[in-house]
């Protein structure tokens, strides 16, 4: 349990806290590895349909190693250059398919994930301008229009059964739905990711007023699911996990909730150590209650505030950009959703 909580911590609340404050790192190098991934299709003259799929599948899977071996951005200082790291790959991988000579509906697939991919990536242009003048305004605006471009090129590489450069990536279909889904889910949200089932957030959850609600994809959470692999002894274990980024529809003000299911439920006992883990060295720790969910408020890195708490099986965590964001969240959410 420890060293899960640690790792969390660590993996999670560094890069993935910065996503709550700077939206446009919520595309974060696993989404951009998800980008190149789906942007690949091409053929060479002569090339079958097959040879075609071949050539523009091991492109992306080049492009996604080459992209998953760039750290993601520890804060807005480092986003800049991990950024242009990216950006560079990505356009060399796009050169390569633009390159590629087809011919028939191969070349419409491939113009088509050409254009979406340069789409993308004149937003992370953008979004590497706008993190060097810590603009969070053009940040923002840069992460919507990169989201569209992803979602664009996903769906074209989809369609044209390029499994290598679809969402899932790595020259291989998606991970078979298990046959288990873990509690609160559906078999059509639940992706198997080694022992730790990776959850659609947005499945976990009824709606509520005031806020739009985005789950993070499987690629975008890849390092969330890949942090909390159990030990095989320890007490509890983490079977399933999820994020989801929450904006307020008035302010814009963003919040990332965190969820993650236990094997079992804690007793009172266990709850106060998981917390107190989570909390880490916080020095401002408080047992406090929002609305009626009781929990402990810290500050977490990056001085964003934050609100853990417990409830049967499953651990929640929000974070925010300041305390009455994590508080409009945590009240929205839980009156929403009694129930978890």
């Amino acid at each position: 349990m420890l060293v899960f909580v640690a790792a969390v911590i660590l993996v999670v609340m560094t890069p993935l806290i910065v996503v709550v404050r700077r939206r446009a790192l919520a595309l974060g190098v696993t989404c951009i590895v998800a980008i190149s991934a789906t942007a690949c299709s091409s053929s060479a003259p002569g090339l079958s349909s097959a040879e075609f799929t071949k050539q523009a599948n091991a492109i992306c899977v080049d492009v996604r190693t080459q992209l998953r071996a760039v750290a993601a951005p520890a804060d807005i200082t480092q986003a800049a250059v991990q950024y242009e790291k990216l950006l560079k790959i990505s356009q060399a991988g796009v050169d390569q398919l633009a390159a590629l000579k087809t011919s028939g509906a191969d070349t419409d697939t491939r113009r088509a994930l050409v254009d979406a991919f340069n789409a993308a990536d004149a937003q992370l242009s953008v979004a590497v301008k706008a993190a060097a003048a810590k603009d969070d305004a053009a940040m923002n605006d840069a992460g919507t229009a990169y989201r569209t471009s992803i979602d664009a090129m996903h769906a074209i590489a989809t369609k044209a059964g390029l499994d290598g450069c679809a969402a899932e990536g790595g020259g291989a279909t998606a991970d078979s739905v298990p046959d288990t889904s873990p509690v609160g889910t559906t078999a059509g949200t639940a992706v198997s990711a080694g022992t730790v089932q990776f959850v659609d957030a947005t499945t976990l959850i009824t709606p509520w007023d005031g806020q739009t609600f985005v789950s993070l994809t499987e690629t975008e959470a890849g390092s969330l699911i890949d942090s909390l692999a159990s030990d095989p002894n320890d007490p509890v274990k983490i079977v399933a996990a999820g994020a989801l980024n929450v904006t307020d529809d008035t302010s814009r003000a963003q919040s990332l909730v965190l969820f993650f299911q236990l094997d079992q439920q804690l007793a009172d006992a266990d709850i106060k150590t998981f917390l107190g883990v989570i909390v880490g060295s916080a020095t401002d720790a408080t047992d406090t209650t929002i609305g009626t969910t009781s929990g402990v408020a810290f500050t977490a890195p990056e001085g964003l505030s934050s609100f853990a708490t417990v409830h049967g099986d499953t651990a929640i965590i929000v974070l925010g950009q300041d305390a009455a964001t994590v508080a409009t969240t945590v009240t929205g959410l839980f009156a929403a959703n009694p129930a978890l």
